[in-house]
């Protein structure tokens, strides 16, 4: 699996993939079927389809969709601001076609799919992810842009009661996002 140019890449880019696929992802707008049909790889020059995760500001969000009267998403967030920056680059060469994705679930496998190059929007680094339903690698992590702590957020009044995951008890409610590294 080649990684998309580079180290550049490897600043905002999460999992890489230069070669298409035999089958889109379900999740992805019609759009973007259309555009990434014809990628040819990682050829100098080409514009990299970038599918963002739509719902996980301040990291990537979609701004705009049913509420435009165009109904475009606009990829925002600290991730979108990376992506500009390196367009912006002297002499990196760098372009990016921003694909909005509302769906979560194994966003990280649809440059597998050949649907996209690359796919971003707060997805941690497992080697889970890297592999396909049948136990294949079909992606690669770039290096990581950002880290995150997760930790319990809890009432004022239980602060005392849950000061470490160890202290949660089968009683106890929990809230969190499905297939994120939270649940």
């Amino acid at each position: 699996m080649l990684l998309a140019a580079g180290a550049v890449i490897a600043a905002v880019a999460t999992v890489v993939s230069c070669s298409p696929g035999e089958a889109p992802a379900a999740n992805l707008p019609a759009e973007a079927e259309e555009v990434s049909a014809g990628n040819a790889g990682c050829a100098p020059g080409k514009v990299l389809d970038f599918a963002f995760f739509t719902d996980f500001a301040p990291v990537s969000y979609g701004i705009g969709g049913a509420d435009d009267p165009e109904g475009s998403v606009v990829h925002g967030g600290y991730e979108a601001a990376l992506v500009d920056a390196l367009e912006a680059m002297d002499g990196s060469g760098l372009r990016f076609r921003r694909i909005p994705v509302s769906e979560w679930t194994d966003i990280w496998l649809l440059p597998a799919a050949g649907v996209v190059d690359i796919a971003g929007g707060g997805i941690s680094i497992l080697q889970s992810r890297t592999r396909d339903d049948q136990g294949d690698t079909v992606v690669a992590f770039t290096s990581g842009h950002i880290q995150y702590r997760q930790s319990l957020l809890v009432r004022e009044g239980d602060v005392q009661r849950y000061a470490s995951f160890d202290d949660l008890s089968g009683g106890d409610r929990v809230g969190a996002s499905r297939n994120t590294t939270n649940e």
